[in-house]
C-alpha cells in the first residue's frame, strides 16, 4: 500500500501477501456474516467486481487495477475449488469464468492500457495479458497432472503439502540471510536447507493444526443450521 499513499515501499515482492490476508479476511467475514459461501459469494463479488472497475475507471484512474484483478483470482480460485468438487455444475462454472474472464480484461486494458504506469519498466498491457493467458493455461493443465505417477511421488507430495509454509517462510529466511551477510555460493544450499526445516515446523505446529481447527467449525456450523 505504500506506493499508494507516499511512503516507502518496504514490504517490496512480499506485497501479495497483503492481498491474500484480504483474501482471508472477506471470505471469513462472508461466512460468519450470513453473506454466504459457494455459489452465492461468487455472484456477489462479480457484481462487486464490475462495480468496482467501472467507478474506478471514471473517479480514480490511479486504482491498482492490477493488483485487484489479482485479488479477483482468489474467487475465481474458490470458484475452480467448487467445480473441482463438484458443488457447481459445469454450465454455472462456465458462466463465472466467462464473466471473470471478460471483467478482468477490462480491468487489465483500463489499468495498463488506457491509464498506464509512466515509470520506467512498467509492464504493458500486451505484457500482463500474456502472463495472465499463461497462468491460466497452465493451472488446469496442472491440476490434471495431479493423478500422473511422477506428481505422486512422496517427496513430491510432501512439498505440495509444506507449500503455503514454504512460500511465506523463504522471503523471511532470506531477508534474514541477507541481513547475517551470507553470501556467495552457499547462499542458495543454506536458504534451502533453512526453509525446509522451518516450513516443516510451521506446517506441523501451524498450519495444520490451524485447518483441522477451521474443519471443526465448518463442521458444528454446518450441523447448527441442519
Amino acid at each position: 500500500m505504500q506506493p499508494w499513499v507516499g511512503l516507502p515501499n518496504f514490504v517490496g515482492g512480499a506485497w501479495t501477501l497483503l492481498i491474500e490476508m484480504i483474501w482471508y479476511a472477506a471470505f471469513s467475514i462472508a461466512f460468519f456474516s450470513g453473506i454466504g459461501t459457494g455459489k452465492r459469494l461468487i455472484v456477489w463479488f462479480l457484481i462487486a467486481y464490475a462495480i468496482v472497475i467501472a467507478v474506478a475507471a471514471i473517479v480514480f484512474p490511479q486504482f491498482p487495477f492490477g493488483r485487484f484483478s489479482i485479488f479477483a483470482l482468489c474467487f475465481y480460485g474458490y470458484a475452480y475449488l467448487l467445480r473441482f468438487e463438484e458443488k457447481i455444475d459445469a454450465r454455472t462454472f462456465m458462466a463465472i469464468s466467462v464473466t471473470f474472464l471478460l471483467l478482468t480484461l477490462v480491468s487489465l486494458f483500463v489499468g495498463f492500457a488506457l491509464y498506464p504506469s509512466g515509470a520506467h519498466g512498467a509492464p504493458t498491457f500486451t505484457c500482463v495479458v500474456i502472463s495472465w493467458g499463461l497462468a491460466l493455461a497452465l493451472f488446469p493443465i496442472a491440476i490434471r497432472l495431479r493423478n500422473v505417477d511422477f506428481c505422486n511421488s512422496p517427496v513430491l507430495r510432501y512439498l505440495g503439502e509444506i507449500s503455503y509454509s514454504l512460500y511465506l517462510v523463504h522471503s523471511l529466511v532470506m531477508g534474514i540471510m541477507m541481513y547475517l551477510g551470507v553470501r556467495g555460493f552457499v547462499f542458495l544450499p543454506i536458504l534451502l536447507v533453512v526453509t525446509l526445516t522451518v516450513s516443516t515446523l510451521t506446517y506441523r505446529f501451524i498450519e495444520r493444526p490451524g485447518i483441522a481447527l477451521a474443519r471443526r467449525l465448518t463442521q458444528k456450523t454446518s450441523l447448527a443450521q441442519a
